[in-house]
């Protein structure tokens, strides 16, 4: 696997990197309060073709709306506010919204103009109109969005099911398969299985059903586990750990069977 560096030009430490739909371009947020965005169309070349200032508090997510929608991204901040960002001649903020408290992950629903977030304050919120809800009695630190099933996850260790039909919440189950605080969840791109990570170094593979789901595999690093990435065809796991400032990545990918999924580079 070959790899290229970029020089980010950021002055504190970077929270999220996200590709567009494409992988045409490439956005970072930072603790500086800026959001860059790359032109990485190119291989092995990258171009800053944007430095947008979003306020003076760390940023923690971003996220990419759909293409359809034309280039749309939002990003979400420790002063509690969510920014959403549209592409017309130049990047312009077409919306904000807020929490009372710090907005850890934001995800878009994959084929519409929706939005949810969830932070500090225990809510989960879905703005397409708005709705929002306590979804969990601690911190949400993880938010995945796919299926029709909306996942968060919590620093009291639960990994929890939503739907929305009908533009109102419905609760649908609650996975208690890890030890310690959950941060990472994400949905296989073409099936109904959640991957899930957090500070007990587990990465748990859960299959979500109808009120029941089922745990596929257990994956130990005794690492805490931060991210977690699954690619469009839904074989490969990327998975970002850190320990005391070490961080590594662990590249997963399934066996030739289809059935469980195995470390296939470490860096």
């Amino acid at each position: 696997m070959s790899t290229h560096q970029i020089n980010s030009t950021h002055s504190s430490m970077i929270h999220d990197i996200q590709y567009d739909y494409y992988g045409e371009k490439l956005i970072t947020c930072a603790s500086d309060g800026y959001v860059h965005v790359y032109d990485v169309s190119k291989q092995m070349q990258q171009n800053l073709i944007a430095t947008i200032k979003i306020g003076d508090q760390p940023l923690w997510s971003v996220a990419w709306g759909h293409p359809r929608f034309g280039q749309i991204f939002a990003v979400s901040s420790f002063d509690g506010t969510v920014s959403v960002y549209a592409f017309q001649k130049d990047w312009n903020k077409i919306a904000q919204y807020s929490h009372s408290s710090s907005v850890n992950t934001i995800v878009f629903e994959p084929k519409f103009l929706k939005l949810a977030c969830c932070g500090s304050d225990d809510n989960e919120r879905q703005w397409e109109n708005v709705l929002w809800w306590n979804a969990h009695e601690s911190s949400i630190h993880g938010l995945a969005w796919n299926h029709g099933f909306i996942a968060t996850a919590s620093s009291d260790k639960s990994v929890k099911i939503w739907t929305i039909p009908d533009h109102q919440q419905k609760y649908e189950q609650t996975i208690l398969a890890h030890t310690e605080l959950v941060r990472a969840v994400q949905w296989h791109p073409l099936k109904p299985i959640l991957f899930s990570g957090g500070e007990d170094g587990l990465i748990i593979i859960t299959e979500i059903g109808e009120n029941n789901h089922k745990i596929l595999q257990k994956l130990e690093f005794h690492i805490p586990i931060w991210r977690i990435a699954v690619n469009l065809m839904g074989n490969q796991v990327c998975v970002s750990l850190d320990s005391n400032g070490q961080s590594k990545f662990i590249l997963l990918e399934q066996d030739i069977d289809d059935t469980k999924y195995e470390i296939v580079e470490e860096f």
